[in-house]
């Protein structure tokens, strides 16, 4: 009787099984991504990006969560639309392919072409720009990235992102054992 409840509820099955799996894994993977500071932003980014495209290589994107928690998946799906792959956008990848500083790109502020990671963790050679913001006085065209890019691109998908499958994974935890109480 319980399972058909849970079944019902749309929190038992396989495929429900395998995609609570997946944002699981996605949770614990983002909670190994350390503070993107300084150069870190960089390791940072391409570990959020490795996450969320291993992740999008095994999730279906059907909400295996009750529904009142159908609003937070959709969020979580969003933030991986646009912290996942895109053949012109920052990460690169192919499904399948793991990310690295080859295949993820910055760029194109500032007057700054685009180039992969691999590039820009080299490049040491001063900004100079003739539109220079004061605060970019004497740093290199890596830090510049790094602090007007890469940094606030990561803060704003990997805290979020944590907390939505924190709140996920918990919500169905809690549903489980709520079921298994009657």
């Amino acid at each position: 009787m319980v399972k058909q409840m849970l079944r019902e509820a749309g929190i038992l099955g396989e495929e429900s099984k395998n995609e609570v799996k997946a944002v699981k894994e996605l949770q614990e993977a983002l909670e190994k991504i350390k503070e993107p500071k300084g150069e870190q932003a960089y390791y940072s980014a391409i570990e959020l990006f490795d996450a969320v495209s291993k992740y999008q290589d095994v999730t279906t994107g059907k909400n295996p969560f009750p529904k009142r928690f159908a609003e937070q998946y959709a969020l979580l799906q969003s933030h991986t639309r646009n912290a996942g792959r895109s053949e012109y956008g920052i990460n690169r990848t192919k499904a399948g392919e793991r990310v690295d500083g080859s295949n993820t790109y910055w760029g194109d502020i500032y007057g700054i072409w685009t180039f992969n990671t691999n590039h820009f963790l080299t490049a040491n050679s001063k900004f100079a720009h003739p539109g220079l913001k004061k605060e970019f006085e004497g740093i290199t065209i890596k830090d510049v990235i790094a602090q007007d890019q890469v940094r606030p691109f990561v803060k704003s998908h990997l805290d979020p992102m944590k907390e939505l499958t924190k709140d996920l994974v918990e919500s169905r935890t809690k549903d489980i054992d709520k079921y298994y109480e009657k």
